[in-house]
């Protein structure tokens, strides 16, 4: 899972340009499930042919949710081969996409490649809390700025109240700007596990031409 409890973080840069680098490096079949449900962008930052959702499902009884259906509702972006599954593209649907469609999405996702990254809601809604549970790690992604901070200090509380503290990973976006990646571990009580530099005009460049920034800037740092 990639998760931040804060918005505009890059939380779904980092989840779309991971799950590329797991598909490049490993050849290993790769889904990347959009479970920001309501909002999520993840078919803005990879340019794919959106063909159904999640919410496609959801009048489906449970006996219905089966290979083949949640199949129909993948796409593949060319270039990397990594296949996707959003809840949908219409935040008028969103209340119809339930904890345990996502779940049984997740089971199948499991099921059938070796990799799911999941791009969360930011909050602490039913659905992110059960996608955070199924996780085998939890990459929490924050700025260095004090507002971000605090969030993802209340989240670690939560997470440690749940038996989720030893899955997080942190990672820093925009790590040259600001409070100091120390005190930031200091602050949250973990190591950084990684940190990523600031360079925002290619970040928009890459996001508005649907291209992943690996592919976009392979060199860039």
């Amino acid at each position: 899972s990639v998760f931040a409890p804060k918005g505009g973080v890059g939380k779904t840069t980092v989840a779309v340009n991971v799950a590329v680098a797991l598909r490049q490096q490993t050849r290993q079949p790769v889904l990347l499930f959009d479970a920001d449900v309501g909002v999520g962008n993840v078919t803005s930052v990879l340019d794919v042919p959106v063909r159904m959702g999640l919410a496609d499902l959801a009048d489906s009884p449970l006996s219905e949710w089966t290979d083949a259906a949640f199949e129909h509702t993948v796409t593949t972006h060319a270039e990397t081969g990594v296949r996707v599954l959003t809840w949908g593209d219409d935040p008028a649907e969103s209340e119809r996409v339930t904890v345990d469609l996502m779940l049984a999405a997740c089971r199948w996702g499991r099921l059938n490649h070796s990799y799911v990254v999941i791009d969360n809601h930011p909050g602490y809604a039913d659905r992110t809390m059960a996608m955070l549970t199924v996780s085998s790690e939890i990459f929490l992604v924050i700025t260095p700025e004090m507002g971000a901070l605090r969030n993802s200090a209340q989240f670690l509380g939560l997470a440690r109240e749940l038996g989720l503290d030893s899955m997080i990973r942190v990672i820093v976006n925009r790590a040259n700007h600001g409070i100091r990646l120390a005190d930031m571990s200091k602050t949250l009580g973990l190591p950084i596990s990684a940190s990523i530099v600031s360079n925002g005009p290619k970040a928009v460049i890459a996001a508005n031409e649907g291209k992943p920034l690996l592919l976009k800037y392979p060199r860039e740092r």
